[in-house]
């Protein structure tokens, strides 16, 4: 199919055949997403919610990884919205990734308790603390302007069923936050990450997994590395990019 650009757009090529739109200036996807989506255990048959899903990368990466997925990516801001519905048709993919424009704070009731797993990547900064970008889209995406953390675990407790599993990248230093707010709303902390620049730097982020409505044992995994210490991308990271999960198969 061929691309509908809009101005302002580009197509990119995620990995060979699988394309999404992005913007030239303005938001565009990082490599949290990219982790994210590799730290997902897909299994085939399951129903994925993303909460703020931007411009479609985690559907794309989720399905890629595990075709046989349906998976649900909701969006607050218009423009993303538009762009992610037009990369999953690109990709011909509208049949397992439906794109919502919708606000995590609204959801409607179909939706909920029928999730198997639910995946965000949410605002790292608290309301205005750090540089506030004079860009909107990236303002959202960056800042707890029209999302708290506590607004994401909230959505993920009510969409997501019994022993349901939800997925974030996060700031490392919010793991208290967010584990507060897992007891808060019935989730148990069942698998963490940190990931790390390079060996000898200092963790900035964590990927974290809970659990809802059980009690289940954490397994604290091994550090995710992004570079070697001569700059170039871990083999793990190398994996990563060629289609494949940070910690082995799905459960």
């Amino acid at each position: 199919m061929k691309a509908q650009l809009k101005d302002g757009e580009q197509l990119e090529e995620l990995a060979p055949g699988l394309w999404l739109i992005q913007n030239k200036a303005g938001y565009r996807f990082s490599l949290d997403a990219v982790l994210l989506a590799g730290f997902v255990e897909g299994i085939a048959g399951e129903r994925i919610f993303d909460l703020g899903t931007g411009s479609g990368i985690i559907p794309l990466l989720l399905v890629r990884r595990e075709p046989d997925l349906k998976v649900l990516g909701l969006e607050l801001q218009e423009n993303l919205a538009d762009q992610a519905v037009r990369s999953v048709a690109i990709n011909g993919l509208a049949d397992k990734i439906n794109i919502i424009r919708g606000d995590l704070r609204a959801l409607r009731g179909e939706w909920l308790g029928n999730w198997d797993k639910v995946v965000a990547n949410p605002p790292f900064f608290v309301s205005r603390t750090g540089r506030l970008s004079a860009q909107t889209e990236k303002a959202v995406a960056r800042h707890e302007l029209e999302g708290t953390l506590e607004d994401f675990v909230r959505a993920a407790s009510e969409l997501l069923r019994r022993k349901g599993r939800f997925l974030l990248v996060h700031k490392g230093d919010r793991l208290s936050d967010l584990l507060f707010l897992f007891n808060q709303y019935g989730f148990s902390l069942s698998r963490l990450a940190f990931v790390y620049p390079d060996q000898n730097s200092v963790s900035k982020l964590m990927l974290a997994e809970g659990v809802l409505g059980i009690k289940t044992p954490l397994k604290v995994l091994p550090g995710v590395y992004i570079r070697t210490e001569e700059g170039k991308y871990t083999e793990q990271m190398e994996a990563l990019f060629a289609g494949g999960n940070l910690f082995g198969a799905g459960r």
